[in-house]
């Protein structure tokens, strides 16, 4: 995995420099879901579509469908001309399943501040309606929920410029299941994007590799399956 995680890595800063050098606008995007513990982690298999899982998949296929009128009609007012997605998920007993899409857009040129929002208040407002159609929970803009990971910010959508001298205040933001004390924006996005397996430190949560070494370990101490294994086999 570590090997792979690098190729995508460097594939993908290599992109982001070039596009950030030929003048192209980037920014930096997550798309996530309101859940709870009870909420299953689900499976996109054929016929046995369920869980937040299936919800995040449909939700970006309703969002941001290329099929779709309303997407071509968006893409097309703000010059999006493609973008790199990664899928992510961490896991906390006080939380549940956390699963999100953290994406880096492309649009042709460098937006000014006020397009920008409006482009962000345009994914966000398709993300909203596409997550409740797939059968999700409505998404917010605010938490006031206490002990929620999201830090008041709500489960959603957000977005940030990345050619505006905010790149490391968004991937702190944006990726702060890992560790963001060296920085981020276009100069860490690759490894951003590329990090599947890195570790969640905040509220408890672990990322999917230390959620299995942790039910491995369990495993070795009951010696039976316990929680933690029966965590690890339903994401697997």
């Amino acid at each position: 995995m570590a090997r792979i995680l690098a190729v995508r890595s460097a594939n993908i800063q290599a992109a982001a420099d070039g596009l950030a050098a030929a003048g192209y606008g980037l920014h930096l995007g997550t798309n996530t879901l309101r859940h709870f513990p009870r909420n299953k982690f689900g499976t996109v298999r054929k016929g046995m579509r369920h869980g937040l899982v299936a919800v995040l998949t449909d939700g970006w296929k309703g969002a941001y469908g290329s099929a779709g009128r309303k997407w071509r009609d968006l893409r097309d007012e703000y010059g999006i001309v493609g973008y790199e997605r990664a899928f992510e998920d961490t896991f906390g007993w006080d939380t549940g399943w956390h699963l999100h899409w953290h994406t880096m857009w492309v649009t042709e040129e460098v937006l000014d501040e006020e397009t920008q929002a409006r482009l962000r208040d345009a994914l966000a407002e398709a993300w909203a309606t596409a997550v409740e159609t797939a059968g999700g929970y409505s998404v917010s803009e605010t938490c006031d929920r206490p002990g929620c990971h999201c830090g008041g910010k709500g489960h959603g959508f957000d977005l940030r410029p990345l050619n505006k001298g905010e790149e490391a205040q968004a991937a702190r933001y944006l990726y702060k299941d890992g560790d963001k004390s060296k920085g981020g924006g276009v100069a860490k996005i690759g490894l951003e994007l590329a990090s599947d397996n890195k570790a969640a430190r905040l509220d408890g949560r672990m990322g999917p590799l230390e959620l299995g070494d942790a039910a491995a370990a369990e495993l070795l101490r009951l010696g039976q399956p316990g929680p933690l294994v029966e965590k690890y086999r339903e994401r697997e």
